[in-house]
């Protein structure tokens, strides 16, 4: 079972299931792109599916917003936006350009930051 991305126009993007599958519509002319996310290979994949590695993920999900994004785009925005985007699936950049995407299961999930001041309570 593959990841699949439907386009605006109803072209589908095709791609592996540790793929991300992205749709680009710019100016009328669709590209569909499958895209290798590192560490998501068959055993990491396999793992995060009973033992969610949130770091892992969590490194998976902004490179894959890079990938939709650009550098440029992803450093413009802040985290918060880019889970916006990550969530939404789909995103219109100002240059007309309209994205849409899927992410593989395996980092398709939210992830939840945990503030670094965050402790736990000895228990007593």
């Amino acid at each position: 079972m593959g990841n699949t991305c439907l386009c605006s126009d109803g072209t589908v993007a095709n791609c592996g299931e540790r793929q991300l599958a992205i749709c680009r519509v710019k100016d009328g002319k669709v590209t569909t792109t499958c895209v290798d996310l590192p560490g998501l290979g068959n055993a990491v994949t396999a793992l995060l599916r009973v033992k969610p590695d949130f770091a892992q993920v969590a490194a998976a999900r902004a490179h894959a917003f890079r990938v939709i994004a650009g550098n440029e785009a992803a450093a413009s925005l802040t985290p918060i936006e880019q889970e916006d985007i990550l969530r939404s699936g789909t995103v219109t950049w100002t240059d007309g350009s309209e994205v849409t995407f899927s992410l593989p299961a395996a980092i398709a999930f939210e992830v939840e930051p945990t503030p670094k001041n965050r402790q736990r309570k000895a228990s007593r």
